[in-house]
């Protein structure tokens, strides 16, 4: 996978195209990608994808971009739309009134949930969740603690289409201010597809220039790390021994992954632990935790101020000061056994 940057979201888009629950969804064969697919597909409403594609033309007066067979481009500015080259990745800038935008999100049912930096990814199939926001609206956080967002960080919002060999992935993709996807939300087959249209066509950018993103001092008192902190080395060797001991032993794990923008946390026991390529992957049937070892530069054992448990602090390139990836127990019986995990690391 390449480092985080303009192609970050593209090419997290096709990683979570590997997961075993996102796969083969709104499926077509890859052949049929052609501006002739709908006669090619002659499946009518057996087909989701064709019933999607006909209901929102349907109940839009115009499709400027008829040719992509795209149910995303019914209804939606012209100025707003962009392709790639091979026109397998279908584009819709959206506004930035971020607060209706994810109060609005919930509506479209369960999918996938992810955050991404430039050493870790946390996905999360599950409907998202609703956010208490400040009283000025520039921050959200969900009721159990598993979401945190600060919408001074966000530079701009997409919905994607891309067509791949599995079938047809439909998500929306949250930039920061440098243009690095930092957070998505993909549809699955159980998402309501038609709402998810409807919420792309309400939030499409209008023709007003897009506001710079204000520079901010960023508030992460949730994490704060003692100063008998320990290091250890790029943290390659620490990550692989934890995650390979909670998935041999069905450990309980919380994982933590953060950018400037957007927190997620998120707790399984991971049941497969494997390599993709330069990176790692560890999941269950719900929560995939993707790493790349190289990106981070040292890792620590810390405690959290009135907590005995400590937890695994990963460190990367981007913001040396504060962790890209949090590891934790997820269970306060296994503690014990989680503190003799660590150490066994120093």
């Amino acid at each position: 996978m390449p480092p985080n940057n303009g192609n970050a979201g593209e090419a997290a888009t096709r990683v979570l195209c590997q997961l075993p629950y996102v796969i083969r969804r709104f499926y077509r064969p890859a052949t049929e990608v052609s501006p002739t697919t709908e006669k090619a597909c002659g499946k009518g409403a057996e087909c989701k994808f064709c019933a999607a594609l006909q209901r929102a033309r349907e109940l839009e007066l115009f499709d400027p971009w008829e040719e992509l067979c795209s149910p995303l481009t019914p209804g939606v500015q012209l100025v707003n739309l962009s392709h790639s080259e091979d026109g397998q990745m279908l584009r819709v800038d959206l506004g930035d009134d971020w607060k209706r935008m994810f109060e609005q999100l919930p509506l479209i049912g369960e999918g996938l949930v992810m955050t991404r930096n430039e050493a870790a990814i946390l996905g999360r199939r599950m409907t998202f969740p609703e956010l208490a926001f400040t009283t000025h609206g520039i921050k959200g956080a969900s009721e159990r603690g598993g979401l945190w967002l600060d919408f001074r960080a966000l530079g701009a919002a997409r919905a994607v289409h891309l067509r791949c060999e599995s079938g047809h992935i439909f998500g929306v993709e949250f930039a920061d201010g440098a243009g690095h996807t930092i957070h998505r939300f993909t549809a699955t087959p159980t998402s309501n597809l038609e709402m998810f249209l409807g919420w792309v066509r309400l939030h499409q950018a209008c023709s007003e220039p897009r506001r710079a993103s204000p520079q901010f001092e960023e508030d992460d008192a949730w994490f704060l790390a003692g100063s008998d902190a320990m290091d250890h080395g790029t943290g390659a060797g620490a990550i692989l021994s934890v995650l390979t001991a909670c998935y041999e032993r069905r450990l309980g794990l919380r994982a933590t992954v953060r950018t400037r923008g957007v927190v997620q946390r998120a707790q399984f026991i991971p049941q497969s632990l494997q390599a993709i390529g330069d990176w790692w992957f560890a999941c269950d049937d719900v929560v995939g935790l993707h790493f790349c070892t190289t990106r981070f530069t040292h890792a620590k054992i810390a405690a959290q101020l009135n907590e005995r448990v400590p937890r695994l602090l990963f460190y990367s390139l981007t913001d040396a000061d504060k962790p890209a990836l949090i590891l934790e127990s997820g269970d306060e019986w296994q503690a014990p056994t989680w503190c003799e995990l660590l150490h066994s690391l120093t």
